[in-house]
């Protein structure tokens, strides 16, 4: 409610300020605040943050040893992709970042680690289905179920204070899991086998992004399942991959003897998001919930005549919708600018073209 009156009341000033400023003086002022702040968006500093030695020494955090030498150990790790799990499972709490230092807020460790981190809280738009499974095995210690999750890391925290968190002890993972690292604050435990994110046969896959994979099912046939271990949800949908890249070699990693991983640098965008509007999914006829939180497909040979290798496109389709509103807001706020200094930029070229008739400089 607070933060619904300051918008209201910043707001009222716009218009206020619209009403005394030129227009052409209050236009650039206001694309100058928003492109500024929009930047810090963008680029990831809004989410990840800044430590700025000279600027704002209330709020610097000292990065301690312990918390390097655990970012370190899992950002070398080039052998596919995998989750972290943190234990206790916080996201934002009491931090003790050192005897000295405290911290309040949203957990350091995501912003130095590269990997997906998974927290039990209802912000992260995950599966309610799956938050409870993965409750219920922390609190059972069940902990070798961890290993039907698409989950590498387990981290045993000790720098969380909080009342009746879901918590382990080094005792019980050490019986399940490889310890790969461990320091005054932190176990770090590696699961050796842990769950490849899709599962059928003969599949490779490639992570472009978070929305975006690309798969190739090899020899199929007849109809088989297509798992993939994240959340459902009913938007994600399958594409057939016209134009396949083949350019893997020396990058893939077998995970098992049916799956195996093309690990290679993440892209942001390929340039083709905006086509998978209007492109027509294959098998969504098919989809369907997975082990009671993830998303399952029937898919078969069907759609590609004679071949014998199905090559596929896993998209979030409502990121396509969030990229051409995008390019319409830029659009439409371009057109506006240009329409409203159109007088500006009408004064500016005849006093141009007066002066190069005057001087005949471009004679």
């Amino acid at each position: 409610r607070f933060g619904f009156i300051i918008v209201l009341m910043v707001s009222f000033m716009l218009f206020y300020s619209a009403s005394k400023v030129k227009k052409n003086i209050f236009l650039t002022v206001l694309s100058v605040a928003l492109l500024g702040q929009s930047f810090f968006l963008l680029n990831g500093t809004a989410i990840y943050g800044q430590n700025v030695n000279q600027y704002y020494y209330d709020r610097i955090i000292n990065i301690p040893e312990d918390y390097g030498q655990v970012s370190e150990l899992i950002n070398n790790d080039d052998g596919g992709f995998g989750y972290v799990l943190p234990i206790p499972p916080v996201e934002y709490g009491y931090y003790k970042i050192s005897s000295e230092e405290n911290h309040i807020g949203q957990d350091i460790l995501p912003k130095l680690i590269s990997a997906p981190f998974i927290y039990i809280s209802p912000n992260l738009g995950i599966n309610e289905k799956t938050t409870t499974l993965l409750y219920n095995t922390i609190k059972n210690n069940n902990l070798n179920a961890l290993r039907n999750l698409p989950i590498k890391y387990v981290i045993l925290r000790r720098d969380v204070a909080c009342i009746d968190c879901l918590d382990s002890s080094d005792e019980q993972l050490a019986k399940e899991f490889s310890l790969a690292l461990r320091n005054e604050t932190f176990s770090v435990y590696k699961i050796d086998s842990p769950s490849s994110l899709f599962r059928s046969t003969n599949v490779k896959y490639e992570v472009i992004n978070p929305i975006k994979y690309k798969l190739t099912i090899s020899g199929i046939s007849n109809r088989q399942d297509l798992d993939f271990l994240l959340s459902f949800n009913k938007n994600w949908k399958l594409y057939l991959d016209i134009n396949p890249d083949d350019s893997c070699a020396g990058n893939e990693i077998g995970l098992n003897p049916s799956t195996s991983e093309c690990v290679r640098n993440k892209k942001f965008l390929e340039g083709d998001e905006l086509m998978y509007l209007f492109k027509k999914p294959v098998f969504d006829s098919t989809h369907n919930l997975y082990d009671g939180y993830g998303n399952k497909w029937a898919v078969d040979s069907s759609v590609i005549g004679s071949s014998s290798e199905l090559n596929l496109i896993l998209f979030y389709q409502p990121q396509a919708w969030f990229y051409l509103l995008s390019v319409i807001s830029f659009l439409s706020f371009s057109v506006y600018m240009l329409f409203v200094n159109i007088d500006l930029i009408r004064n500016v070229y005849m006093r141009l073209k007066e002066y190069s008739i005057t001087t005949g400089i471009f004679k």
